[in-house]
């Protein structure tokens, strides 16, 4: 299961992973990236949650994983079909992020964007798949300062499809309890 995205987004989105030493991502949007970023995650000794809406995709991520020969235990992949409870769960997931990859609910991309920022580490970054609507600007300019600007890719079936990264401007307030790191459920 290949991601669905261009070799160049879906490598640098793998080195933001790598570059650390141990991370924590959050991806909305579950497919072919959810298998790699696993690889990744493992590289590094981290974790990943993994939300999807759509149970078909749901089935194909986790059928993907568990026939992948990759050790999975890094990755929590959740169906969330609720379009609220698809932004705020992964934020109750006790923790900070040093990665975040939006790729999922076009209709709720805004709000992830919203909602996550201040649950993002010091020094990580949020990314932005097929972000070349323009309807995204406002938000980003409003709560993040861009690292790439909408960096295109036609890579994946001939698509011209856009990568944006930023980190975020606020700083943050929620406080969770970071022991999950290490726990082993």
């Amino acid at each position: 299961m290949k991601p669905w995205m261009g070799s160049y987004h879906i490598e640098l989105i793998l080195d933001a992973v790598k570059s650390r030493q141990i991370c924590q991502v959050l991806e909305w949007g579950s497919g072919g990236s959810t298998i790699a970023l696993t690889e990744a995650v493992n590289s590094v000794n981290g974790r990943l949650v993994s939300v999807e809406h759509s149970r078909e995709w749901y089935e194909k991520t986790k059928v993907g994983l568990l026939g992948s020969e990759i050790d999975t235990t890094c990755t929590s992949l959740y169906l969330i079909e609720d379009s609220e409870h698809y932004v705020s769960t992964p934020l109750l997931h006790k923790g900070f992020y040093d990665v975040v990859v939006i790729d999922g609910w076009f209709g709720r991309r805004i709000a992830c964007l919203e909602a996550v920022a201040p649950y993002v580490t010091p020094g990580g970054v949020v990314f932005v798949h097929d972000s070349q609507n323009p309807r995204y600007d406002c938000t980003i300019s409003d709560l993040y300062d861009t690292v790439i600007s909408s960096h295109p890719d036609d890579t994946f079936e001939n698509k011209k499809t856009e990568l944006w990264c930023g980190t975020p401007k606020r700083t943050r307030v929620p406080t969770p309890d970071l022991d999950w790191i290490n726990d082993e459920s």
